[in-house]
């Protein structure tokens, strides 16, 4: 697995895979689901399915790809499990600081060890240490209480960029009330709701003021999905022209939304609809979002 349909890299890279549920994000992992799958088509990598395993020759697939391009490490996996050595770790991290032409993404919702791993490996490694200008560390979070948890950690991993991945998306968020000077250290905010079976819906108002919250402070905002469900009113023009009463529709979140919108029985435009993924789109009030890290070297 190499080129990616994630809309916020070019690559993955899985020298680990599989992982284990930590969060309520975790419920309907599409890594679990996928790897399942690459287990009855065959695939050797996937010969313990979703158990937490470490590929050595997977090490030497970035120096193989000669052209520079945003690899996201450990699509399938979480790079700092506690099945995983610190060993392994350093392992991953020695192929990302030497294969520097590159930039890599890594994302895990486990920032605590993330950060311990990493102020240990500097301190060990003193006036030696890598800048790592070139990676990007991020953590992700589906409500304020994860978000609560794992956001100043995050601070505390030493890194020149750091990134959000509030998906799937199943709560009001407030990056402010989790850290008032949270934009002092975040490059990149990605949200997006969850798709597949047993996709939970994403209310409206919840990516409109996440949207406001970061652009407002000048940071990069990136709306990757609405996932299987989306309101009536963000779905492009021709979708909302098909026989929506042949996909379903819930009224989720009550009859009145946070901003004031009610989801009337006679009004479409607010009813969430399964639509899946591809036909809900990635619009927010009719436009994309696709804000990126500014990497500076």
């Amino acid at each position: 697995m190499s080129t990616t349909k994630i809309e916020w890299a070019e690559k993955s890279w899985n020298p680990m895979t599989g992982c284990t549920p930590i969060s309520e994000g975790c419920k309907n992992c599409y890594a679990a689901t996928l790897a399942k799958r690459l287990k009855a088509m065959g695939q050797a990598k996937y010969f313990h399915e979703f158990h937490p395993t470490f590929h050595p020759s997977a090490l030497s697939e970035p120096a193989r790809w000669k052209k520079p391009c945003l690899i996201f490490v450990n699509s399938m996996s979480d790079l700092f499990h506690k099945a995983f050595f610190d060993s392994e770790i350093r392992g991953v991290f020695d192929v990302m600081e030497r294969v520097d032409r590159h930039k890599y993404m890594v994302l895990t919702k486990r920032p605590e060890r993330m950060a311990v791993f990493l102020r240990r490996d500097d301190a060990s490694r003193g006036a030696v240490c890598h800048p790592r200008n070139n990676i990007a560390l991020g953590t992700t979070a589906e409500n304020q209480c994860r978000l609560k948890e794992r956001l100043p950690v995050l601070e505390l991993a030493p890194a020149q960029y750091r990134f959000l991945s509030l998906e799937p998306l199943l709560g009001p968020i407030c990056l402010k009330a989790a850290d008032p000077a949270w934009h002092t250290y975040i490059d990149l905010v990605i949200v997006g709701g969850e798709s597949g079976p047993g996709a939970r819906p994403m209310h409206l108002c919840w990516a409109q003021q996440l949207r406001d919250e970061v652009l407002g402070q000048g940071v990069n905002f990136m709306f990757k999905q609405w996932g299987a469900f989306a309101p009536g009113c963000q779905l492009p023009d021709k979708t909302t022209k098909v026989n929506l009463k042949s996909s379903v529709w819930m009224n989720c979140f009550g009859d009145t939304s946070e901003s004031g919108q009610g989801m009337h029985e006679d009004d479409g435009a607010h009813r969430y609809w399964r639509v899946g993924k591809k036909r809900a789109g990635r619009l927010l009030d009719g436009r994309t979002h696709d804000g990126s890290i500014q990497w500076r070297s």
